[in-house]
């Protein structure tokens, strides 16, 4: 058992942009859910395939309550990608 402090705030900000590694899958998809429907909050998914029909669908669903999340294909294995993920997504969201 430990003690944590007491939270002083909310989590997440109001129109924050989060990425996720992973993000369209199951845990990825309510989380994502719970950020665009409570915080208005952009999310950018990150796998290693292609966007597909089942991906095309979650953002279309997602969409409905807020910013549509946007899905980029990159192995998060190669940190050279990752390192131009990042400034892409800098570059798009800030």
């Amino acid at each position: 058992r430990c003690a944590l402090p007491a939270a002083t705030g909310e989590v997440y900000r109001r129109g924050g942009v989060y990425v996720l590694i992973g993000g369209a899958g199951g845990v990825g998809e309510v989380l994502s859910e719970h950020l665009v429907r409570t915080y208005a909050a952009q999310v950018i998914w990150l796998g290693r395939r292609a966007a597909d029909e089942r991906i095309e669908g979650l953002c279309a669903r997602l969409s409905q309550w807020g910013p549509r999340p946007a899905y980029i294909a990159v192995d998060a294995r190669d940190a050279a990608a990752l390192s131009s993920v990042r400034a892409q997504i800098v570059s798009q969201y800030g």
